[in-house]
């Protein structure tokens, strides 16, 4: 089943009538098999009216439980059960000790969380704009965030009719512009047409991007970059581990608090149920109702007790308060495989080369090709 992305702000009739710099452009191939829920995401909205988003402390990386074998369901509109119910068996196993250093206590896990998230702000020329948040995992500033947010970043890199900033701080100030590092072509070829929905829907799976902070000629001193650490052990988090959760929830404010006034968000909770997009992996994390359950907070934060990243906001289900919803994030460790299986890297790995190169190199053979895909399903005037 897919839930609406109702944790990202979102315009998506109206972003419209992009002129695009790039063309002759060619679409990548389709690699995509999800199997369960759609979650609402980024709030999009108009400049003057629009909705928000918003941490929780790392988790220790655990034996993985099998999780429940089951045929996935590609479904990316109609609400259905998420991915496969992970049940705790022989597949993966609680690792015991993950860490050799202690847990943090709550105000240096909150302390730290708050540090490394950042807003994503995209405006379109019409006055329309796109919120979201992001977590800096990499110091010379790699930021993973949903590919439903990093969609509209990727096409601000071949449009002069949007623009994208990341914003950092309570509120949040324009800090550095943003250039994308990666997006999976799978994510694209499955979602693309979700450019035409006034709510678009998901499972969560391949839904994120890297993308890497750069110098904004209008901040001369921007602010030190921050950021965390992250897992992506099978055995990191399991129901009933305490997680912080964090983002920059845009959901229940007008478009002047975004654009002004807009505040990260940080709130303890645990993980509820474990999910699986294939047959063994554990590859959503369910954390029910929370206060970042709302626009905005796409691309947020989940992190352990001992400060390491282990999931990343993406999907919450519809209901009348943020605690009638059922907030999810996908795991790290699924990020990890899937950068694997477009790159033949896995997370670590692509972030120890030389992040420039890669930027370049996806630049030149995949921002075009993807951006034609995104840009073919913009409405025309």
């Amino acid at each position: 089943m897919s839930w609406p992305y109702s944790v990202l702000v979102v315009v998506v009739s109206a972003f419209l009538a992009l002129m695009i710099l790039a063309s002759d452009i060619e679409a990548p191939t389709v690699d995509h098999t999800a199997t369960t829920t759609t979650e609402q995401a980024a709030i999009i909205y108009e400049a003057p009216a629009l909705p928000v988003a918003t941490t929780s402390e790392p988790a220790p990386q655990q034996k993985t439980t099998p999780v429940k074998k089951s045929t996935p369901k590609p479904q990316l509109v109609a609400p259905t059960e998420p991915a496969i119910k992970a049940d705790p068996d022989p597949y993966v196993t609680r690792i015991k000790n993950p860490y050799v250093y202690p847990q943090l206590s709550d105000s240096a896990l909150d302390i730290i969380t708050r540090a490394a998230i950042i807003n994503i702000l995209c405006i379109v020329n019409n006055g329309q704009s796109v919120s979201g948040s992001g977590v800096v995992i990499d110091e010379r500033g790699v930021v993973l965030t949903n590919a439903h947010v990093g969609q509209y970043v990727l096409l601000s890199e071949v449009s002069q009719n949007i623009t994208c900033t990341a914003r950092a701080g309570s509120p949040a100030q324009s800090a550095w512009k943003l250039r994308t590092l990666f997006m999976p072509s799978t994510w694209v070829d499955a979602h693309a047409q979700d450019l035409r929905s006034p709510q678009p829907t998901g499972t969560g799976e391949h839904d994120y991007s890297l993308l890497l902070l750069a110098p904004l000629p209008t901040v001369p001193t921007p602010p030190p970059i921050r950021h965390l650490a992250y897992d992506t052990r099978e055995g990191v988090s399991f129901e009933g581990d305490p997680v912080l959760l964090a983002s920059y929830p845009a959901g229940f404010v007008g478009g002047f608090i975004v654009m002004n006034n807009l505040y990260p968000t940080t709130t303890f909770g645990a993980i509820r149920k474990l999910y699986t997009f294939k047959n063994s992996s554990i590859d959503l994390l369910s954390l029910g109702g929370a206060i970042v359950a709302q626009g905005g907070s796409s691309g947020g934060a989940i992190v352990n007790r001992w400060g390491n990243l282990v999931g990343l906001i993406v999907t919450t289900s519809e209901g009348e308060t943020t605690a009638d919803r059922d907030l999810r994030a996908v795991t790290i460790a699924h990020v990890d495989r899937s950068i694997r299986e477009h790159t033949g890297m896995g997370l670590s790995e692509f972030l120890n080369g030389d992040i420039l190169e890669h930027a370049n190199d996806f630049r030149v053979n995949q921002l075009a090709v993807l951006a034609q895909k995104l840009v073919d399903q913009v409405p025309q005037q």
